[in-house]
């Protein structure tokens, strides 16, 4: 129950700061408007959500292959009720090394400067200042490099 020091009104404006500091904090805050006219019948609803980790992103596809590069975009999953940014990890299948590492605010990346013909495992996840997501695997791989044919004189 919100107290009225925790609400601040002005003018036609009204302002109600709530600070969760239990479980039972959360959930739905409902609130009337009052005016010269009467008190408003339907009143606002608000729902108090936990703040927590994103969830996973989805439908993660190759866009496109080179043979130095790999751009894989994502659906975005909620954001947990923060601000969200998202990461590419690109480990070779052959040696496990990290190859890439790629981050943004969508869920799309590009990763250059990778050697041609070389499998790796993608993880995508999305993170946020409560934590990151369960990582979305797919397996993607650079094209091989051109075979250089050369004529023989007199053949």
């Amino acid at each position: 129950m919100l107290g009225s020091t925790n609400v601040l009104s002005e003018g036609v404006r009204s302002w109600a700061t709530v600070v969760p500091q239990t479980d039972e904090d959360y959930g739905v805050l409902l609130c009337w408007g009052k005016n010269g006219i009467g008190i408003q019948r339907e009143p606002c609803v608000f729902m108090l959500v936990e703040a927590g980790p994103p969830e996973a992103v989805k439908n993660c596809s190759v866009l496109n292959q080179t043979e130095d590069s790999v751009s894989v975009s994502c659906s975005e999953g909620y954001d947990g009720g923060l601000r969200q940014r998202f990461r590419l990890e690109l480990h070779d299948t052959a040696q496990r090394q990290l190859r890439a590492n790629v981050t943004g605010v969508e869920a799309s990346f590009v990763a250059r400067g990778l050697p041609p013909g070389t499998s790796f495992v993608a993880a995508v996840y999305a993170f946020n200042s409560r934590g990151r997501s369960q990582p979305m695997v797919l397996i993607v791989s650079t094209l091989p490099a051109p075979i250089s044919l050369n004529r023989r004189r007199g053949a």
